[in-house]
């Protein structure tokens, strides 16, 4: 009798009964790779390879279909479709009859199983791309790299294969990682509509954001019909407010405003791929400051004083990349803490620096605020360093430079 609780091999004698029954050993899923000659593999879009689910299969057009000529065009042709493929999901009835379902399903989905950029880069003098060769590469690690646990796949609202090329609505969503959101709509091989979502956070308050890059392919003057594809990128708000309890802060909530940026500026001359304007150096995507008309945007910053008193800041941020690697963080805080616009001008508003025990002990008219920042992975702490602020005993004493300047020291 085995009071063990552990598995044994049964049918022998002796000791033998004993002996436990080796574990299953669970297989070990594929690193992403380059498919086989005998994979189903898709490049749609351009240089990324998609593969469907295991349920996934195709519904086909079995009989040519003819379009009319255009009778307000001149010596058009009529043109005729030979064959199209629609991805839905294999249903198996109870005779083994197999139908493809085109409704909407989870297994409706596919995963990007390859990049060709891992192969060899893509052809140069194409500035403006809808995808960069770094955001395929995140697709792929995304959807189907176990390291990361677990990937993803993409919605595939609409999967079609033509001679003249695929038709694509896909749709991802990921949470702690490199890229928040992917939609992709394409027709006839070309790229329609492309939204790729960052996260990003801006220093050094540390609100939560996103860098929004959406490509379009749009016709823009009537005398010259050609759609061509028009970029552009702006920053989205994911954390309106922030809140403190820290004594190197005179704040205890922050809110930023506006909850999305007009369109932001792009580097010039463009470069492959495009990276917005005001990059620090040696940093380019991963921290800039957001420039529009080659000036700073300034966010508003609606603040709570110690005292619950509201204070309003215009100031110049950091935008910080989530993907920024730990040792490139430093250079954060040498580009904010150096450049000539640090200052946040404060227009004479009353600023508790402190709680106080007596209303107004620890206000003072403020001048300036000058901020720095400890950044981290998602997000950065702020204290502020100095601030140049009017003190009543000096105004009294010398009315016509009332101005000092207080610095905080960081406690050991």
């Amino acid at each position: 009798m085995n009071l063990s609780g552990v598995p044994v091999r049964g049918g022998g004698l002796g000791f033998g009964d004993l002996i436990p029954s080796p574990r299953p050993v669970r297989p070990r899923r594929q690193r992403p790779r380059a498919p086989r000659p005998e994979e189903t593999a898709i490049e749609a879009p351009f240089r990324l390879i998609l593969s469907p689910s295991t349920l996934g299969g195709f519904a086909h057009a079995t009989l040519p279909r003819a379009v009319p000529p255009d009778p307000a065009r001149i010596d058009d042709p009529e043109r005729v479709e030979l064959w199209h493929s629609r991805l839905g999901v294999r249903r198996v009835a109870a005779d083994g009859e197999v139908t493809i379902d085109e409704t909407s399903d989870p297994q409706k989905a596919v995963r990007a199983i390859w990049a060709r950029d891992e192969e060899l880069p893509g052809p140069i003098g194409i500035p403006l791309t809808s995808l960069t060769a770094q955001n395929r590469k995140d697709i792929v690690r995304l959807t189907a790299d176990p390291l990361n646990a677990p990937p993803q796949p993409v919605e595939a609202e609409r999967l079609y294969l033509t001679a003249l090329g695929s038709w694509l609505e896909l749709h991802g969503r990921w949470n702690d990682s490199a890229l928040v959101a992917w939609d992709h709509e394409a027709t006839g091989g070309r790229d329609q509509y492309v939204r790729v979502v960052e996260p990003y956070y801006l220093f050094p308050f540390g609100h939560r954001c996103s860098l929004v890059t959406i490509t379009e392919r749009k016709i823009k003057k009537s005398t010259d019909p050609q759609a061509r594809l028009y970029q552009r990128m702006f920053i989205t708000i994911a954390e309106p407010v922030k809140t403190f309890s820290s004594l190197e802060l005179p704040f205890i909530q922050v809110r930023i405003r506006p909850l999305v940026t007009p369109n932001l500026d792009y580097a010039l001359p463009l470069t492959e791929p495009p990276e917005p304007a005001g990059s620090v150096p040696d940093l380019g995507k991963q921290a800039f400051w957001p420039t529009i008309g080659g000036v700073k945007f300034r966010f508003v910053l609606d603040c709570l004083d110690h005292e619950g008193k509201r204070v309003v800041l215009p100031a110049p941020l950091l935008a910080v990349a989530e993907a920024l690697p730990a040792a490139s963080r430093p250079q954060v805080v040498t580009a904010y803490e150096t450049d000539p616009e640090r200052p946040i001008g404060a227009d004479g508003q009353s600023v508790a620096m402190a709680a106080s025990t007596k209303p107004g002990d620890t206000a003072f008219e403020t001048i300036a605020l000058r901020f720095t920042g400890t950044p981290a992975k998602s997000t950065s702490t702020p204290r502020l360093v100095e601030s140049d602020v009017v003190v009543p005993s000096m105004r009294h004493l010398a009315p016509a430079s009332p101005r000092s300047r207080s610095t905080t020291r960081r406690r050991t």
